[in-house]
């Protein structure tokens, strides 16, 4: 895509900016729940996006191998999610429709003049909604928990976590179309008790070192990485011993109760165990079913977090989906990847409603996205 500034069609760019301003900042209010599922103000806002980039078509195409591509892969989705999930799965896979659209929607202001104010808007009022937090005139609200005050600050969004990562991913995609700014909300983020996110950003600074690595080696190292640090928190032995043990057959997702109560947690690193808890539970379930292990139970089916994007993966488009992803991935430049990876590491990107559309971008963005000029 061309970067320059296009000055062609100004209402369309406009209105997109202002919409996907909208989506970024109003809270996740929940207006009808379905389940687990939750229907929200932001989705009718990406509904009305969905109707002016259909109206508008005309201003951008999509290559058309890349296109079926996607079709492909979302009807294959859809009907792998509704066998394991029932009719829900379907409504998973809407939601991840969903998604790509906002994140079109990104990469076609990507290409715009309007992407500066679009960033310095989004940036000024998550800045501003966080500060009324720290000093609690302003609830966090978290459509789990509810509104509630704290000394933690999540801005419009659920919880701390997904305002950092949010921002690590906003942040790298404008560091990939080469355009700078003060991130200051960014280094904000550092103090709000997510310890990997702010450490995840300093390393994607080191944007020669990334370079070093094939998008592939980068990929395989970043599970090893994961599973190291499961065998450091639990200690070879017990990590032996719970990968090992008997199955049975069929078992459902219980995210919880995999590592022995009697174990015992060193201070610090409560969160990690409760990760390394979901995945051992996700490997229980892949593992007494064969057929999920190989085609995965479609996107959703992880029913809530799983606290890795990495280990959702594999949850949801199993080993096939896998390798697939390690076919294609050497088409995504290794600074996007890098980004996509850091923020699914200890985080469920694609299952975030404000970071899994702008992951999706960065894919837009570099591959299959093309802006007509007049």
């Amino acid at each position: 895509m061309n970067y320059s500034n296009i000055q062609n069609f100004p209402i369309f760019y406009r209105s997109i900016s202002i919409l996907l301003i909208l989506y970024f900042s109003i809270p996740k209010i929940d207006i009808v729940s379905l389940g687990k599922f939750g229907i929200r103000p932001l989705d009718f806002v990406s509904l009305i996006v969905f109707f002016i980039l259909i109206y508008q078509k005309r201003h951008y195409r999509f290559k058309v191998k890349t296109a079926l591509v996607v079709m492909t892969f979302f009807i294959a989705g859809s009907f792998i999610g509704v066998f394991f999930n029932g009719p829900i799965g379907l409504v998973y896979e809407m939601r991840l429709f969903q998604y790509m659209v906002v994140g079109v929607a990104i990469a076609i202001v990507m290409s715009s003049h309007y992407k500066r104010p679009f960033l310095y808007a989004v940036l000024s009022i998550q800045l501003l909604i966080s500060t009324l937090q720290m000093i609690h005139l302003v609830p966090n609200m978290d459509p789990a928990r509810g509104w509630y005050y704290a000394s933690t600050f999540s801005g419009s969004f659920g919880t701390p976590a997904e305002l950092s990562y949010f921002i690590i991913s906003l942040i790298g995609l404008y560091v990939y179309i080469k355009f700078s700014t003060r991130a200051v909300l960014a280094y904000i983020s550092a103090v709000n008790s997510v310890l990997f996110a702010p450490l995840a950003f300093i390393a994607l600074g080191f944007k020669r070192v990334i370079s070093i690595f094939s998008q592939r080696i980068l990929v395989m190292s970043s599970y090893l990485l994961l599973l190291s640090l499961i065998v450091y928190l639990l200690g070879f032995d017990l990590f032996i011993e719970l990968i090992f043990r008997p199955v049975g057959e069929n078992i459902g997702l219980a995210k919880g109760g995999v590592i022995p109560e009697s174990f015992s947690i060193t201070g610090g690193t409560e969160s990690l165990i409760m990760r390394a808890n979901k995945i051992l539970a996700v490997y229980d379930y892949m593992r007494s079913n064969y057929v999920i292990m190989i085609f995965g139970c479609g996107y959703g089916c992880g029913d809530g977090a799983i606290d890795s994007g990495l280990v959702r993966l594999l949850l949801e488009f199993g080993i096939a989906g896998f390798l697939l992803i390690i076919f294609l991935v050497k088409k995504i430049p290794i600074i996007p990847l890098a980004v996509i990876i850091a923020v699914n590491f200890l985080f469920d990107g694609l299952w975030s409603s404000v970071v899994a559309p702008i992951i999706l971008s960065f894919i837009f963005v570099n591959l299959n996205l093309t802006i007509i000029r007049s």
